[in-house]
């Protein structure tokens, strides 16, 4: 056909089928205010959404637009004719009504999105809020979005909320901290003279006990004095004496008091004791039980260390296995499409490892609107690409991955090995927004080395791993607003997923602050210092208290005229009558 023909049939399928005033406008010259909106520009056709007929020539010669529609004629004299699409439809460019001219046809629009006018605008989806479950919708419905937990994008498919999708799931945990005492001296005189703000405390606490001693030591000591005065008793004051004097610990005997004194000495010996031995038994933390014995029930028998090393940092005999099991860990990368039509036909997934693509298989499942993908993946450093076919919103996604656990005890090493599960979700998701056509998400993934350090001499290293994967990528990059949609969306969107190691690692050592020996060292010396302690206590108070007692004691005896004459004793001595036995 020529050129001059092609424009006579041209003219002739304007004028025999869309003669109208806005036609006559435009060849005038005149443009109706219609024209001049403050509406986004959008591109039409071709785009994915408006593919060209594959019989339609690329060069266009001439477009005329009507109201509602657009003719156009190519190099090759083909006149193509785009149909205004009827509320709930759009209008499909992709094959053609017809030889020459040739007219396009409708399809009804997928689920989240809408059209209620006529015209050859393309989709529009669903704002936040609504939501459209059924192709070819006129309209979309309102659903409930205003929980703090919902998830409420543009394009909705359902009114489902996901609340259950878009929780982050994460095995990071602080590394505790070393406490502030990590000398097993200062936690245990502590832990011995202090009463605490508590009933838990009080009722925990050696000075406590060791007080209620003392007081029920004043009583028999108060008891003791008031049966002197009464001589009738006097056989039972002296048996008295007698027994606390065997049990004098403080001065071996010499004085009866201090065996009153030495029952607080043993209470507190007996805490010490206790509180040592269970104390011992807190480590590691993994495995101990709450501190009860203690008025803090954290307390611990282990301090902490964690540092940052590089990878090409030398390692043990010990430490090596727990890398290898590192590296040797498969992973399961997991892709839920949240909020989306998309099916499982319509994806095709591709991974690259060493700069080699090659299409891998998945296994996927389409339910709730989300559609997840699941990949193994051949290496830890990888690129896994998501092509879609077709234009859908995507409300959201979600990235998970997972590996098994293994445990192995290596007799050559004499330690145990405890790799632990990953299970890790990152979801990505912005409220009155919807994912983007050419999202890329990068994961960077940490080795975490923590080594238990034995208690015993013949026990066992603990070395137990764990991979932390951290996203490096803005969520506010991955999506597009309305506007933004409308114009930058109407692309088959392909989604990009890359992992790669991090060049350290993380190591974090436990160790327990004392062992046995040491406990048993600190303890003979604790007991030995207690001794000493009580010792200077009763020096203190024969050299300053007892002196004024026995002035004040024969003054009372001399104005109540209790002193006998035949008894001439000196204040010190008349002590020594009543303290010891000769």
């Amino acid at each position: 056909m020529t050129r001059s023909m092609a424009h006579l049939l041209f003219y002739w399928v304007i004028h025999t089928h869309f003669h109208s005033i806005g036609l006559l406008r435009l060849f005038t010259g005149f443009l109706p205010l219609a024209f001049f909106s403050s509406d986004p520009i959008m591109p039409l056709f071709p785009t994915v959404q408006y593919p060209r007929w594959i019989d339609f020539d690329k060069h266009f010669i001439t477009i005329i637009c009507t109201t509602f529609h657009v003719v156009i004629l190519d190099s090759l004299g083909q006149v193509y004719v785009l149909l205004a699409a009827s509320p709930g439809s759009y209008t499909d460019t992709s094959m053609a009504i017809g030889k020459n001219p040739a007219f396009s046809s409708l399809i009804p629009y997928q689920v989240g999105m809408y059209k209620n006018w006529l015209g050859l605008d393309i989709c529009y989806p669903c704002s936040v809020g609504t939501m459209s479950a059924f192709e070819g919708s006129i309209d979309c419905l309102p659903y409930d979005c205003n929980t703090t937990d919902s998830f409420c994008p543009i394009g909705s498919t359902t009114n489902d909320t996901y609340s259950d999708l878009i929780k982050f799931v994460s095995q990071v945990t602080a590394y505790p901290k070393s406490p502030e005492l990590t000398v097993f001296d200062d936690i245990l005189i502590q832990n011995m003279f202090s009463f605490g703000e508590s009933a838990h405390c009080l009722s925990t606490s050696p000075l406590f006990w060791v007080v209620m001693m003392i007081g029920i030591a004043a009583f028999i000591l108060f008891t003791m004095g008031v049966l002197k005065f009464f001589h009738r008793w006097g056989k039972v004051r002296h048996t008295l004496k007698r027994v606390f004097q065997q049990i004098d610990l403080i001065k071996e005997g010499e004085l009866w008091i201090g065996g009153l004194a030495s029952f607080a000495l043993i209470v507190l010996l007996g805490f010490a004791f206790s509180f040592s031995n269970s104390y011992l038994k807190q480590y590691p933390i993994e495995t101990s039980p709450s501190s009860t014995f203690a008025c803090d029930t954290s307390l611990r028998n282990a301090k902490f260390q964690t540092s940052i090393q590089s990878l090409s940092t030398l390692r043990s005999e010990e430490e090596q296995p727990i890398f290898d099991m590192l590296e040797e860990q498969q992973f399961t990368l997991v892709i839920d499409f949240i909020n989306t039509n998309y099916q499982c036909n319509s994806i095709h997934v591709t991974q690259t490892t060493h700069d080699n693509p090659k299409s891998v298989a998945f296994d996927c499942s389409y339910a709730r609107s989300v559609l997840t993908i699941s990949v193994i993946l051949d290496s830890h450093v990888v690129t896994i690409n998501y092509a879609f076919e077709g234009v859908l919103s995507i409300g959201g996604l979600r990235v998970s991955l997972y590996g098994e656990e293994q445990i192995v005890n290596d007799a050559t090493t004499h330690a145990q090995y405890f790799l632990r599960e990953l299970n890790f979700s990152q979801p990505y998701f912005v409220n009155n927004q919807t994912l983007a056509s050419d999202p890329s998400i990068e994961l960077s993934l940490t080795r975490i080395i923590n080594e238990t350090q034995p208690l015993t001499p013949d026990g066992s290293y603990i070395y137990s791993a764990l991979w932390i994967p951290t996203s490096l990528t803005s969520t506010s990059k991955l999506f597009l607003t309305m506007e933004q949609f409308l114009y930058y969306g109407l692309l088959e969107p392909t989604i990009s997923i890359s992992i790669n190691e991090m060049t350290y690692f993380v190591s974090n050592v436990q160790e327990p602050i004392t062992k046995q020996a040491e406990v048993i060292f600190h303890y003979l010396l604790f007991t030995i210092v207690c001794l000493e302690l009580f010792g200077l206590v009763f020096l203190l108070m024969k050299l300053i208290c007892l002196p004024f007692f026995n002035v004040v004691r024969l003054f009372i005896e001399k104005r109540f005229r209790l002193i006998h004459p035949h008894k001439t004793a000196t204040p010190v001595e008349s002590f020594k009558d009543d303290t010891k036995e000769t």
